[in-house]
């Protein structure tokens, strides 16, 4: 019995410790504080073993075993309140796996053979109770402090954008390793199958498989799956917006022209090897054909997550795109295609007060580069002086909006887009209407002018035309990539970049808690946001209860967002989120300029709407019909609110607004 005792608890804690030493690394790829534990429990445990094993005597050291109890049961209290009431690191509790029950059976074991062989030794109960009280007690302990720890450690703990059940693709996270999707065709010639897994080498990280989905709330979500079926002489694509494989915690970037050797599994047993290629853009023929079988698999490819400097160089037509790592391919219109020549012909025009009816603003009167392509209004004024009922858009990431203004969810390209400004009389902008020619004179009388015109529209015969200003302009607009800001940096892995930002990295794990990610998420910040690749579109507008006036949900007369378009009542002040990249620089904020500073922005959406006491717009906003479920309001300290701020704040590109190719052409 005696040597049961002894050797019973240390090959327990031993298989214990080794399985969570195994299963650090997995840990470490979602939240490498959650791995750092995991490998300190297992170590602890192995190391425990190891002593219980080679003392001389059970009556040698009367500490070990009260050690033991604390590795064995103190584990057990922590596994169980992380299940139960919160999770320190993570998301959530990881599931009850093969791993888990294995660890948990053999600290229990463990467990029960030390205090069995406390009691027996230790007659007295006041030297038992204590190995009674140690486990529960060190357990909660353990589970306080990593609750603690959590938030003081934004970089190293996991947070929604890397949860085990659901991938919701929202901000960049601080010094995260790279993750990317895979995609592939199968048809399936045998007998009905269920792909179940993916696996890979060292350099695939975690292989899951996910599926897009479309909530209640009409937010894309990615959910995890525990496999797909395949039907007989069925084909299955797995897309963007369909089933499709996650590749998380990747120990490198992926570069275009890499491959990557990965392995289908399927519930039937068999394992098919697979290259997958990897790629900034969607493969234009059939790549990596192969066949067994039972199954056909093509177009297996992987997107790159950069290039070798660290951009993604891409080559549209005649025009090269230097796009900020972890940015795709923006969308082009066929019947424009970038290049060089409409872009420089697009930024003189941009700058040109000439192009305004009567001579007296430009483009960038309302879009002031060092404002991020605002103006500091809260609402703009045309070249007549007629008072726009919304403030100028920034002009930031523009080629990435899925929607062009406000609330208008029929405005899809710039091409379209631009031609409102330019002759639109209610109100009158630039004011052309009437002027045609006369603008059009302008621009054919300058030597300059008739070169760039000439390069850009090659071969026409009379290149001065509205269509071909509209088509420069639309690629100047388009070229107005930001992705080069202080939070950028640090994501990249300049740690210095934020230095001097005080808390703003705990902005992102805010920005999650909060809710807010859900329509300001990925690399652009908002939802509304559409790439080369994307096959689904979210077109959103929220109502945040900046109006309710009179009690009736109504928004101020000629300003009631999509509502205007649509005439549905439930469209009531709905407009676009915005991107929050350069968000610092575009105050006054709101569609009508209402909000002047960020501290009370977020004080806006903390309370969950405005409240307005006097005046025709009097009214309670939280309380308005058909705001959001998404703005709830919510509670944080004002430390928080602090770091939020700073986090936005941190998102402002300086090589942006300061970039000579975006710049005033007649300065200097």
């Amino acid at each position: 019995m005696s040597a049961i005792l002894r050797f019973l608890p240390a090959a327990a804690l031993l298989l214990a410790g080794a399985v969570h030493a195994f299963i650090t690394p997995e840990h470490f790829a979602h939240a490498p504080a959650h791995g750092l534990f995991f490998g300190a429990i297992g170590m602890a445990q192995i190391a425990w073993a190891i002593g219980a094993t080679l003392r001389r005597s059970p009556g040698s050291s009367r500490r070990l075993p009260l050690v033991g109890v604390l590795l064995s049961g103190g584990v057990i209290v922590v596994w169980l309140l992380t299940h139960l009431v919160a999770t320190p690191f993570a998301v959530e509790g990881h599931p009850i796996d093969a791993a888990a029950l294995v660890t948990k059976i053999a600290e229990a074991i463990a467990l029960i053979g030390l205090l069995a062989g406390i009691m027996r030794s230790e007659r007295k109960l006041s030297r038992t109770v204590p190995a009674l009280i140690a486990p529960l007690a060190s357990g909660i302990a353990l589970w306080i402090a990593g609750l603690v720890a959590t938030p003081l450690l934004p970089g190293l703990t996991e947070t929604a954008g890397h949860d085990h059940a659901a991938h919701s693709h929202g901000v960049p996270e601080p010094g995260a390793a790279p993750s990317t999707a895979g995609y592939f065709s199968i048809v399936n010639s045998g007998a009905p199958d269920r792909l179940i897994a993916v696996s890979g080498g060292a350099d695939a990280g975690t292989i899951t498989l996910h599926q897009t989905t479309i909530d209640d709330r009409q937010v894309a979500q990615m959910q995890a799956l525990d496999g797909v079926a395949l039907n007989p002489h069925t084909r299955v694509d797995f897309s963007p917006a369909g089933s499709h494989i996650m590749l998380d915690g990747l120990p490198r970037s992926l570069v275009e022209g890499d491959t990557l050797d990965l392995t289908l599994h399927f519930a039937s047993g068999l394992a098919v090897p697979v290259t997958f290629d990897v790629r900034l853009l969607t493969p234009e023929g059939r790549v990596n054909f192969a066949v067994t079988d039972d199954f056909q698999i093509s177009n297996a490819w992987v997107r790159a997550t950069a290039s070798l400097d660290g951009l993604a160089v891409v080559g549209d037509g005649g025009y090269e795109w230097r796009l900020p790592a972890g940015f795709p391919l923006p969308r082009v219109p066929a019947n424009n295609p970038m290049t060089e020549e409409k872009v420089d012909l697009g930024r003189y025009l941009f700058y040109d007060v000439r192009l305004s009816g009567n001579g007296s603003m430009s483009c960038s009167s309302c879009h002031l580069q060092a404002l991020a392509f605002t103006d500091g209004r809260a609402q703009a004024i045309g070249s007549t002086g007629d008072v726009h009922p919304r403030s100028s858009m920034a002009l930031v990431n523009v080629a990435y909006n899925a929607t062009l203004t406000w609330a208008n969810p029929l405005l899809l390209e710039l091409e379209r887009q631009i031609v409102l400004p330019m002759f639109g009389e209610h109100p009158v902008e630039m004011g052309i209407t009437g002027s045609e020619e006369a603008v059009l004179d302008r621009f054919r009388q300058d030597a300059g002018y008739q070169t760039r015109f000439a390069a850009a529209f090659a071969g026409e015969e009379d290149p001065f035309t509205f269509h071909n200003v509209t088509q420069a302009l639309a690629s100047f607009v388009r070229a107005l990539i930001s992705g080069d800001s202080a939070y950028d940096r640090y994501v990249r892995g300049d740690q210095a970049a934020m230095s001097d930002l005080g808390e703003a990295r705990h902005g992102p794990v805010l920005l999650r808690g909060l809710e807010c990610h859900h329509c300001h998420t990925g690399f652009n910040f908002t939802l509304s946001t559409v790439t080369a690749n994307s096959t689904f579109e979210e077109r959103p507008f929220f109502n945040t209860g900046l109006y309710n006036v009179g009690g009736t949900g109504a928004y101020p007369t000629g300003n009631a967002g999509l509502h205007e378009i649509t005439q549905n009542a439930t469209d009531m002040g709905r407009f676009r989120p915005q991107t929050l990249r350069n968000i610092a620089l575009t105050a006054p904020y709101m569609h009508d300029g209402s909000i002047a500073t960020l501290e009370e922005v977020v004080r806006f959406y903390m309370d969950g709407g405005r409240v307005i006491e006097v005046g025709e717009n009097a009214g309670d906003g939280r309380a308005n019909p058909f705001k959001s479920g998404l703005v709830p309001g919510f509670t944080i300290s004002e430390g928080e609110q602090a770091d939020l701020v700073a986090f936005l704040e941190s998102l402002t590109d300086e090589t942006f607004i300061t970039e000579p190719r975006f710049s005033d052409p007649f300065v200097g």
